[in-house]
């Protein structure tokens, strides 16, 4: 029986996908850990001391082939893992294949049935969780929302968790515009990367353009706020350009803590971002803070191919070789130099 924490404080409805990595140079890698779920959650546990670890929930869907040196990696995390395995279905599978050395241009596609996680699918100290993390379509996010709300108040949890919806890039176009601002009325916080934000206004604006991405985001926020509305922010994951927070309160950029040429493979760094940021929005309820942290987080995440080591050296918990929090106090250091 895996040891549980009093309070979960965080739990993703994304997937844990096995994926397939295609190297640039014909190497293929098996069994990488990869998706949503697996990413938004290593960005929770990033900003986690190893004595609050299972305050961070995971819940896998697995078939019978799910390897067990990958379970032994997420408990190694010290999460509150719930893992229920279908002995009839395959695990989620894809194919990740990288076309080009920069690791710039890359393509992905499911090889097996995905196995999706639902609001119905968790344990009661899961769905118990004070925050979410949620990547659906804007027509899924509201039933979904509405089930997990539902479920929670015949479980006696009248107090409303905390949402953080992450679009699915193949909707986010102008077509769907309507429908994703109908969405964010659900959910507490919404966060497109820039391209799709840009997409869903009908303006692929190029080169970067900051200005152009404050105006979409301003107008996102503003549209679903017209009527009864729980969103507080919209946060624009940009990447290289770090990622903007616009809320009632106002907005501002925050740049990446690593240079272009420290980043390896940016693979799952958004996930991070949102993982991390909803932990910390949950903890501390300020949104600067918590893209503070998350920028932190996502850097561990892309500065080599898939997750980042953890290991203890004299006592201390490490993540590639540095403490999380020795990375947090030079982020903050490089803050104050903009100001």
């Amino acid at each position: 029986m895996e040891e549980r924490s009093s309070i979960t404080r965080f739990v993703s409805l994304g997937m844990v996908v096995l994926d397939e990595l295609r190297l640039p140079n014909g190497q293929v890698k098996h069994n990488c850990i990869g998706g949503s779920g697996a990413y938004s959650t290593i960005g929770a546990r990033l900003i986690t001391s190893p004595s609050k670890s299972k305050e961070i929930g995971s819940f896998i869907l697995a078939g019978h082939d799910f390897p067990a040196e990958i379970l032994d990696i997420l408990r190694g995390w010290g999460l509150s893992l719930v893992v229920e395995i279908d002995r009839n279905r395959d695990s989620t599978r894809g194919i990740l294949e990288y076309h080009d050395e920069a690791f710039g241009r890359k393509s992905f596609h499911y090889i097996t049935t995905p196995l999706q996680p639902t609001p119905r699918s968790l344990p009661a100290e899961l769905l118990s969780s004070k925050s979410f993390h949620l990547l659906r379509a804007p027509e899924a996010i509201r039933n979904e929302v509405e089930e997990l709300l539902q479920m929670r108040k015949e479980a006696g949890l009248e107090i409303r968790p905390l949402l953080v919806w992450e679009p699915l890039p193949g909707q986010c176009t102008h077509e769907y515009l309507d429908a994703h601002i109908t969405a964010c009325k659900s959910v507490d916080v919404f966060s497109p990367n820039h391209l799709e934000l840009l997409a869903l206004l009908g303006d692929p604006t190029f080169p970067f353009n900051p200005r152009a991405i404050e105006a979409c985001a301003d107008s996102i926020l503003h549209s679903s706020q017209e009527q009864a509305s729980v969103l507080q922010a919209v946060v624009v994951r940009a990447g290289e350009h770090g990622c903007l927070t616009v809320s009632n309160t106002g907005k501002k950029w925050f740049p990446p803590l690593l240079s272009p040429d420290k980043v390896v493979d940016a693979t799952g760094g958004g996930n991070t971002f949102l993982g991390a940021f909803t932990l910390a929005l949950q903890v501390c309820g300020d949104v600067e803070e918590a893209a503070i942290q998350a920028t932190v987080a996502a850097s561990f995440a892309i500065e080599q191919i898939g997750m980042p080591m953890r290991a203890i050296v004299n006592g201390q918990e490490m993540w590639n070789g540095v403490r999380v929090n020795e990375r947090l106090e030079i982020y903050r250091d490089s803050l104050k130099l903009r100001s």
